[in-house]
């Protein structure tokens, strides 16, 4: 069910996400896999019946200067599933979980500029603009600024 969400969400939105299914196709599955072994990392779903429709990945830092930053990623909803709130409902759910990892300060995440809906839902669960990096990505031959964005545990 991840990896069928993931590519859709991969080859709908290039623009949205840094990873591409050709470079991620042939180790999604290990790193999956090696994400999903880490206690505090996971991995939100939304399920119509059993089809996920949504989901939302957390990832704890690795080093050891970093253990108090975590990092939204992978945020992607079916979009027939857009504008009911199954969005909205995966951020708070991950935050509400995020917030329980007590050396867990702040959640980080980037979000392409230009991509109102999901900048405001990100506004909406608390999350602050802190920086823009210009030209983050390029895709086929257009840039895209990534907004860069956090959320502070207090």
């Amino acid at each position: 069910a991840y990896d069928a969400l993931r590519t859709l969400a991969l080859d709908t939105w290039p623009a949205m996400f840094l990873a591409t299914n050709e470079e991620e196709k042939p180790v999604r599955q290990s790193r999956f896999e090696a994400m999903c072994a880490h206690a505090d990392n996971f991995i939100m779903g939304a399920f119509d019946d059993t089809q996920l429709v949504g989901m939302a990945g957390f990832m704890t830092a690795e080093r050891s200067k970093r253990q108090h930053v975590g990092g939204l990623w992978g945020m992607a909803v079916r979009p027939q599933y857009h504008g009911q709130g199954i969005g909205k409902q995966l951020v708070d759910d991950l935050l509400d979980r995020a917030k329980k990892i007590s050396r867990i300060t702040k959640i980080n995440l980037g979000v392409t500029a230009g991509n109102n809906a999901a900048k405001s839902l990100y506004e909406q669960a608390g999350f602050h603009t802190y920086g823009i990096e210009p030209a983050a990505m390029n895709v086929d031959g257009h840039d895209f600024d990534e907004v860069l964005m956090v959320y502070k545990i207090t």
